[in-house]
């Protein structure tokens, strides 16, 4: 596990092992993408280091175990002190974004951003420290790099270039055509082999392939099952698409989750003794079993619905609900991406004639 001095450098953290490879938009100058990308990620290297050029106090480390249910650990404050610490890094990302599209660029290369845009004091600092020079002339902010010459051509051009919000901008993100986030999550899911075998899994079978949904950093292969396309949603929320998807929550011990995406989970249920052995295995030992928590039946007031599980066997009685929450893993194996595919495949084959 990774250890961090305090809990910036965790938050922090996010940003540097997310940060994909160098991969450039072949219709702009590749030598000013890469002294920005360089740039960028000198930035975040440089806050890690040192937290407090971009904070003002530094908090103890902490973490949560309970992804679905922060709550339960009783730490409101360290939840709070999270979220505070990613809305500063966002705002100074924002910050970069902007000034991309207030700046322009004079002959000898200096980058000027006029008085109508406020710069506080201590991003100019920042930047000064990640290796900016800064001059202030009457209204003018002046900026120049004291090695990139090329830096500003393509922070003008990224920032006014279409499609690119500020996840783009601040992540790298030059070509529009190019999956990043399955480039990113194969490298931190443990396994890249099995990970990749995952992929092909889902290329080879029509599988939808989404990057930086809702406007994070994440990834996502589904297929609908509906008769109508639903809005994709957390993994959880959906109950017509089969796939996968995965997210990265730095505020857990272990940031990186893969969700299975099951379509019609009680309809597979009701099926079960057409699935293969392995498949069954995996659904008995994996699958949420009853327990009486009363929410398939909370809004009965007569105390005379039954549950609402599915008996798969003689023993075993499956929730049917939200299996995204038992079907996650913060890691890959052989096994589970057998397993994986072996459901989706029968799911599949069920559910293309319903």
């Amino acid at each position: 596990m990774k250890v961090f001095e305090n809990m910036e450098q965790r938050i922090i953290y996010m940003y540097i092992e997310l940060f994909p490879s160098f991969k450039p938009d072949k219709n702009f100058n590749e030598i000013s993408q890469k002294q920005f990308y360089d740039f960028i990620r000198s930035i975040f290297l440089k806050f890690y280091e040192s937290p407090s050029l971009l904070f003002s106090k530094l908090n103890p480390d902490d973490f949560f175990m309970c992804r679905h249910n922060k709550k339960s650990e009783n730490k409101q404050k360290s939840y709070d002190t999270m979220r505070k610490i990613g809305i500063t890094i966002g705002k100074f990302s924002i910050f970069l974004y902007d000034i991309g599209k207030a700046g322009n660029i004079l002959n000898n290369g200096s980058f000027v951003v006029g008085n109508s845009y406020k710069i506080p004091k201590n991003y100019i600092n920042i930047l000064i420290q990640c290796g900016l020079d800064y001059q202030k002339n009457g209204v003018e902010n002046i900026f120049q790099h004291k090695e990139y010459n090329e830096l500003f051509s393509c922070w003008k051009w990224f920032s006014m270039k279409s499609g690119v919000d500020v996840l783009h901008f601040i992540f790298c993100m030059f070509d529009n055509d190019y999956f990043y986030a399955s480039e990113i999550f194969s490298k931190i899911i443990k396994d890249e082999n099995q990970y990749k075998k995952l992929e092909k899994y889902f290329l080879d079978n029509n599988y939808t392939r989404i990057c930086c949904h809702d406007k994070r950093l994440n990834l996502n292969y589904y297929k609908e099952y509906d008769k109508k396309e639903n809005e994709l949603k957390w993994a959880w929320g959906n109950r017509t698409l089969g796939g996968i998807s995965v997210e990265y929550d730095p505020m857990m011990k272990n940031p990186v989750l893969l969700s299975l995406r099951i379509p019609y989970y009680k309809i597979l249920l009701e099926r079960f003794d057409e699935m293969p052995d392995d498949v069954k295995n995996f659904v008995k030992n994996t699958g949420k079993k009853c327990d009486t928590c009363r929410y398939c039946i909370q809004m009965d007031k007569t105390g005379e619905k039954p549950y609402q599980f599915i008996m798969i066997d003689d023993e075993n009685k499956m929730c049917q609900y939200f299996p995204a929450f038992q079907y996650c893993w913060e890691y890959l194996d052989e096994g589970i991406v057998k397993n994986i595919i072996g459901l989706l495949r029968f799911a599949n084959g069920i559910l293309k004639n319903v």
